[in-house]
């Protein structure tokens, strides 16, 4: 079966206030889906609505700002209907759906975002409804995997209410309750998403853009070379606090491990053996030093002699913390001796 995307993303905001990063992280993001050691999503199915698409010219009013959340609607319509207007069941093996933009997350108990349109103003806050449409394909059944990524804030700030998308209600509880999804926001309930100067050209990106994709391309994944939703998720959490940094609260990624999808392939790992790994913090003298494997989980703990320690570890990624120091660092073991200092 075929899989599809859509890929909203959102700088020109004429009735609210501009971003710098969204379309970027959007238009890096559908490159890498249509990547064949990507996504590997034929790029006819992967459509874009970002401002680039609509702007230049400017738009004369607020108003006339594109992309809409009709203009949404229409794209995720086309994918799940035939021509004759009737929902195709199953209407592929995977969906993505990924925005970039100015959100929030309504009023409701539910863990949900939506994502302004770039007409939106105070007066009229139009928006996409995220969260709405991935659980309504989900409720249908018309996908094996739903993946939903929404690099937006979380917070109330034109309007309290999401609108449930113009759809008829559609459910198909025995093909819902086999759907595997990857729900990840990019930032916690009442919390604001970020963007800053990354990467080596040092271009504004979404904090949250940036992780996800260098998660895509680098995670480490299992020994077959399979990098799953789990390894994207714990991939993040591990590297946010060091782009982040301690003041901006970490990601919310929904992803249950028995169920996990696949998100893509490395070269199969050649086994290596046990690396001889020195930790090295000046200064540190007799701290105890915490390494954590690539799941986040705690390998091993060990006390320092004149801030040196020497451990032992299978090769992978990891991340060195000094207690009580505030020092930490990612870092990698291969091959035989690896020598981390951490700063």
């Amino acid at each position: 079966m075929t899989d599809y995307a859509i890929v909203v993303g959102i700088d020109l905001y004429p009735g609210i206030s501009p971003l710098q990063g969204a379309q970027r992280d959007a238009d890096e993001f559908a490159a890498w889906l249509a990547l064949p050691e990507g996504g590997g999503v034929d790029p006819a199915n992967v459509a874009r609505l970002t401002t680039g698409c609509f702007h230049p010219p400017m738009p004369a009013r607020a108003s006339q700002a594109q992309p809409t959340a009709d203009q949404f609607r229409d794209r995720f319509t086309d994918i799940v209907t035939d021509d004759t207007g009737r929902v195709r069941t199953p209407a592929g093996r995977r969906l993505t759906l990924y925005f970039s933009g100015h959100g929030f997350m309504g009023n409701t108990t539910a863990i949900e975002r939506a994502v302004y349109s770039a007409n939106a103003t105070t007066l009229a806050p139009d928006h996409i409804a995220a969260t709405r449409y991935a659980n309504w394909a989900v409720r249908a059944g018309l996908f094996d995997e739903l993946v939903l990524i929404c690099d937006a804030c979380a917070d109330l700030s034109l309007t309290t209410s999401i609108a449930e998308p113009i759809l008829m209600p559609l459910v198909n509880a025995a093909r819902a309750a086999r759907v595997r999804t990857f729900y990840a926001y990019a930032s916690p309930a009442g919390a604001k998403a970020r963007e800053k100067p990354l990467g080596a050209d040092k271009q504004v990106r979404g904090i949250f853009s940036y992780l996800l994709l260098e998660a895509l391309r680098q995670a480490p994944g299992a020994d077959d070379g399979c990098v799953m939703a789990t390894h994207v998720r714990d991939y993040i959490h591990n590297a946010w606090p060091d782009i982040a940094g301690p003041d901006v609260l970490p990601p919310t990624i929904a992803v249950e491990p028995a169920r996990d999808l696949l998100m893509a392939r490395r070269p199969p790992t050649v086994k290596q053996p046990a690396t001889a790994v020195t930790l090295m913090a000046v200064g540190a003298g007799a701290a105890e030093v915490v390494v954590l494997g690539g799941n986040g989980k705690e390998c091993l703990t060990t006390t320092m002699a004149g801030g040196q320690a020497d451990v032992s570890l299978p090769a992978g990624l990891y991340k060195a913390v000094v207690q009580g120091t505030g020092r930490s660092t990612l870092f990698q073991a291969i091959g035989e001796v690896t020598r981390v200092d951490i700063p």
